[in-house]
């Protein structure tokens, strides 16, 4: 199953499994970019600023992620620290180095709090972890800057595993700014959230 510019063929739509139809139809319906005064989307904002130097677990999976991010051995990465699920184990938002990041955005990896492994990777700034949760996880919305004026934005949501895309819509002019309106209920992620 492929997606082609943000859409799929009836067939491979049929493919889908039907809780899977259900979140994508739900994530697409509760987007900022549609929102209406019936439903408001609030949150947390997340800019590249925010992110704060930490050492990382000397574990294997946060050593694979900062390979993946081609950090230099011995850098200290950049990292959000969030619960995203409510358990109370803060997940670990990795950013790539300097050199990885653009005016789009920058990569991160995100690490489960509670266990340490790897449950998604995403790319964009700012970030909006939304307070919408599917399958007990916080919905995941990045922007990611492309020219004067323009970007793209994406939806990740938790599917019980790990974080996976399930939109991505290439915006400009009036569109971007609608987006930006439909994220004002988010409040800036400061070190003291929790």
């Amino acid at each position: 199953m492929t997606a082609r510019g943000g859409s799929w063929t009836d067939g491979e739509w049929k493919e889908f499994p039907g809780a899977m139809k259900k979140i994508i139809l739900f994530v697409f319906l509760a987007c900022p970019i549609g929102l209406t005064a019936q439903f408001q989307n609030s949150g947390i904002r997340m800019e590249s600023g925010d992110f704060v130097e930490k050492r990382l677990p000397d574990k294997p999976a946060f050593r694979e992620a900062m390979a993946e991010l081609d950090y230099p051995e011995g850098v200290v990465p950049k990292i959000v620290e969030i619960d995203m699920n409510g358990d109370g184990h803060p997940e670990c938002w990795i950013q790539g180095p300097p050199d990885a990041c653009g005016t789009g955005g920058c990569p991160c990896i995100i690490m489960d709090g509670k266990t340490g492994r790897r449950i998604g990777s995403v790319f964009g700034s700012p970030f909006f972890v939304s307070d919408l949760k599917i399958n007990g996880c916080a919905v995941i919305h990045a922007y990611a800057h492309a020219g004067a004026g323009s970007g793209t934005v994406s939806v990740w949501v938790f599917d019980g595993k790990a974080y996976v895309l399930v939109s991505r819509i290439d915006l400009e002019g009036a569109s971007v700014d609608k987006l930006f309106s439909g994220f004002n209920r988010f409040r800036r992620l400061n070190r003291e959230t929790p």
